[in-house]
């Protein structure tokens, strides 16, 4: 994924997808979803004030700008209870908006820094959190589709805009650091998925994994099967 940090406003900026975030159980709008929320005519406000949106980690409403903003649609995702934060709910809220960006067929979004007033959390710590979370959700499992479409849509770009020029100087140093030419991160995004892969593969599969290659030749279907199955077992106790 190519992530680029510029300095701006985010209620200005065009956007496939603008990413906003809000905590569960406050009332108020942060100042990046407030500024949004007044070229929208209160309609982020809207929604808490109806219990449509929560706040709740990984909740998501979507919603079309409809030309009152440069950005094509707003994508409001919680995290949670404040009381109960911390940085991993910023990545793991920065990777269900990359799912729900992609499942609107965007290939690309722009966000803030999210998550400044937790406490004890760090420009460093929530920037590598937010480009940590954007790659794992990148992350598709299609091993078992016969049409690999999925494969096709990809999000492959990150705008992250910061409010001003220290913030700015802040979030490139940090995300260089923590990023590094994506290479580290691409490398944990690549391991989570092998262990996500594992973990739904059907049980039959993943001790078919664990055969000696005589047990996957002699595997037929039916009896053979069993029997190379049941030798399989045996050898592993």
């Amino acid at each position: 994924m190519n992530v680029t940090v510029k300095q701006g406003k985010i209620e200005r900026e065009p956007a496939e997808v603008l990413v906003l975030t809000h905590f569960e159980g406050v009332a108020r709008l942060n100042d990046a979803a407030a500024s949004v929320d007044r070229a929208l005519s209160g309609q982020l406000r809207n929604l808490l004030k109806s219990g449509e949106f929560e706040g709740k980690l990984n909740q998501t409403v979507l919603l079309h700008a409809s030309g009152r903003t440069p950005a094509k649609r707003i994508l409001l995702v919680g995290l949670g209870k404040k009381k109960d934060a911390r940085v991993d709910c910023v990545r793991q809220a920065l990777g269900t908006a990359v799912k729900r960006v992609r499942q609107a067929g965007a290939s690309s979004f722009v966000t803030c820094l999210h998550g400044e007033d937790l406490p004890k959390a760090s420009v460093v710590e929530l920037a590598q959190a937010l480009v940590e979370g954007a790659i794992l959700g990148t992350y598709q499992f299609t091993e078992y589709l016969s049409d690999k479409k999925a494969d096709n849509k990809q999000v492959s770009r990150l705008t992250v805009l910061a409010t001003d020029a220290r913030q700015l100087a802040d979030l490139k140093d940090a995300i260089e650091s923590c990023e590094d030419g994506s290479g580290d991160r691409a490398e944990l995004a690549r391991l989570a998925g092998e262990a996500k892969s594992a973990a739904r593969r059907p049980q039959d599969d993943r001790r078919r994994n664990r055969w000696s290659p005589w047990q996957r030749r002699s595997a037929r279907p039916g009896l053979g099967s069993r029997r190379a199955e049941r030798h399989g077992d045996e050898n592993q106790q």
